[in-house]
């Protein structure tokens, strides 16, 4: 599991260690196209977005099993 799950908006990210303490970031794009992409960036939710915020790995995993 990663340590640490965060939705930057236009990707999430899953962030592990391995067992040399070394960090791994994966992340994989939220957007099927640029073009749904770049309309995100110019919306108002992006620009609140920040840093993006912290998903809950089982959540996620949930999300995706659910999508396929």
């Amino acid at each position: 599991m990663p340590f640490k799950c965060v939705d930057h908006g236009l990707v999430v990210s899953l962030y592990y260690c391995d067992p040399d303490a070394n960090e791994l970031e994966m992340q994989w794009g939220r957007f099927a196209d640029v073009e749904e992409a770049d309309r995100y960036l110019m919306s108002e939710e992006f620009s609140k977005m920040g840093m993006g915020r912290e998903l809950d790995p089982e959540e996620l995993l949930a999300e995706v099993k659910g999508s396929i």
